[in-house]
């Protein structure tokens, strides 16, 4: 399968939306896949948070690219990445407070 030209357009994409997530937070897949049960949630609300928004992202950007993130390229990967860390902070920040402890 060949993403050629489309792949530029996809990063030009990704582009704006990394900006756009900057300037105004995270928004990119609206309501996020729950992964745990209540109970899980109750246990490890923060893993449960991150792996909400891994899956929620990559959902995200494999139906805006139409293929796995990273299937045309690094870039692909890094933003799906990016996106992924922005989704972390700004959705699991009040069940994950030893990561966001300040330095």
């Amino acid at each position: 399968m060949s993403h050629g030209n489309n792949s530029s357009a996809v990063f030009v994409l990704l582009g704006f939306l990394l900006f756009v997530n900057s300037c105004y937070g995270f928004e990119p897949v609206g309501q996020l896949p729950q992964t745990c049960s209540e109970d899980e949630i109750a246990q490890k609300a923060c893993q449960c948070c991150k792996q909400d928004c891994w899956y929620g992202v990559v959902e995200f950007a494999t139906n805006l690219l139409q293929h796995m993130p990273g299937e045309g390229g690094q870039q692909e990967s890094l933003d799906t990445l990016r996106l992924t860390r922005k989704c972390i902070v700004s959705e699991c920040a009040e069940h994950c407070p030893n990561i966001f402890k300040s330095k």
